[in-house]
């Protein structure tokens, strides 16, 4: 039996009621499958892998020369959003870019928080928008990962990329998605692709689901950190077209690269600026409250692997759809 068939039997064996999609060149042929082929081209939440799109803003603003990630995030953003940054006799304002990219910087976290259904009933709350004061009280009550002095340890903040996209806004002058719109989606013809907030009509967006009910990601809680929605094609022509050198320069990508390799903090995984490691594998997942995804290139051997679930609990079919195609 040809690695294709292999593929697709295995992925068959997936509980046929997860919605789930896959798309990959790790046959030897690009490869397209999904449980319901009519929504091969539908549009999910990419969630965290929306990282990726905001690290590349920032290095695109350092190669413009309007910024340093060396110098802190106080530099780029306005006097009210440092002001907030105040917390516990510290000045969170004074952390590093690079910090805030890499899970360095001690920051919160306002989502993960060890209770999803409590918080899925408050974002569920209609027409509820969080500003950023709200965001940082959700991260003040987080006991399950609070704030910690920078470089101390790697734990991953939502709150930090949402910082990153301040600072897109204050040193570009325009809005982050409308930076992301004309920077990275013109470039790569990613036509498919919009924002949550966008409040697009599209009949090809799915819905996402939790624990078999509808469940949606607020704008207002993901904003850089992991508001877009894309197709599989799409985050291909972004994967592919990112490590061609389309959108930063090879100093850049190089810059990327070496940060995943030089961060000596202990933890489960190895952060680099908006990137992290799976085997040979570059990319990010992501995780909405009804979305599960995950989007990895093999610069060397040029194969990427898309996959994504528009059900946020199968997480265990995710974790073996990609050993299975790891093995490839």
């Amino acid at each position: 039996m040809d690695k294709k068939k292999l593929l697709i039997n295995k992925i068959n064996e997936f509980d046929k009621n997860l919605n789930g999609m896959i798309f990959t060149n790790i046959t030897g042929e690009d490869l397209k499958f999904g449980n319901n082929n009519n929504n091969l081209d539908s549009l999910y939440q990419i969630g965290s892998s929306s990282k990726m799109f905001t690290s590349l803003s920032i290095f695109l603003l350092q190669e413009r020369g309007l910024l340093s990630i060396n110098n802190p995030i106080g530099d780029y953003l306005k006097e009210d959003h440092k002001k907030l940054l105040f917390i516990d006799d510290f000045d969170y304002s004074t952390v590093t870019i690079k910090s805030i990219l890499n899970h360095t910087s001690g920051l919160g976290e306002h989502l993960n928080s060890g209770d999803d259904e409590k918080l899925l009933e408050e974002v569920a709350k209609k027409n509820k928008v969080f500003s950023l004061t709200d965001i940082i009280h959700m991260c003040k009550v987080n006991k399950v990962q609070p704030f910690h002095a920078p470089n101390t340890v790697i734990q991953y903040s939502n709150l930090g990329y949402i910082l990153l996209g301040k600072i897109v806004e204050f040193i570009s002058n325009v809005s982050y998605k409308d930076f992301i719109r004309e920077n990275i989606f013109k470039p790569l013809n990613m036509n498919d692709s919009l924002f949550i907030s966008d409040n697009s009509h599209d009949s090809r967006i799915l819905n996402g689901g939790y624990n078999g009910k509808f469940a949606a990601m607020t704008p207002s809680l993901a904003q850089s950190a992991g508001e877009i929605v894309s197709s599989l094609e799409d985050m291909k022509k972004f994967l592919v077209g990112l490590w061609d050198g389309k959108i930063v320069s090879e100093k850049t990508l190089d810059i990327i690269l070496e940060s995943l390799e030089n961060n000596t903090l202990k933890a489960d995984r190895t952060f680099g600026y908006g990137f992290y490691k799976e085997k040979n594998f570059i990319g990010h997942a992501g995780q909405t409250f009804g979305f599960l995804t995950k989007a990895f290139y093999d610069i060397k051997k040029k194969q990427f692997i898309i996959i994504s679930f528009n059900d946020a609990l199968a997480s265990k079919e995710m974790l073996s759809l990609g050993e299975i195609l790891y093995k490839k």
